[in-house]
C-alpha cells in the first residue's frame, strides 16, 4: 500500500538534501519527503533551492525554480533567528 500523490501539494519543493550527488531529497509543504533521481532534473539545483512542480495525477513534472518564493523563506527564518539572538541578549 503506497501513498495516493495525488493527495499531496506537489507544487512548491523544498531542496532539502542532495545524497551522493543522485537524489534531491525534497521537502513536501506536510513535512514528507520525497527522493527525486537528479538525473530527472533539467536544471542544477543545490540546498534550499524551491522547485516548481505540477502533477495532473499521472505525471510529474518539474517547471522551474521559483527564486521569489526561496527569498521569501530565507527572509523569514532569518528573522525569526534576529528574534532568537535579541531574546538570548536579553536574558
Amino acid at each position: 500500500m503506497g501513498i495516493d500523490l495525488s493527495k499531496l501539494d506537489l507544487s512548491k519543493l523544498s531542496v532539502d538534501r542532495i545524497e551522493d550527488s543522485k537524489f534531491a531529497v525534497c521537502e513536501l509543504p506536510n513535512n514528507m519527503t520525497l527522493s527525486i533521481p537528479v538525473s530527472l532534473i533539467p536544471f542544477e539545483i543545490k540546498e534550499g533551492d524551491i522547485l516548481n512542480c505540477s502533477f495532473d495525477g499521472f505525471e510529474f513534472k518539474i517547471l522551474g525554480k521559483d527564486e521569489k518564493e526561496k527569498e521569501r523563506r530565507l527572509s523569514e527564518v532569518n528573522a525569526l533567528l534576529a528574534k532568537i539572538r535579541a531574546r538570548q541578549k536579553n536574558e
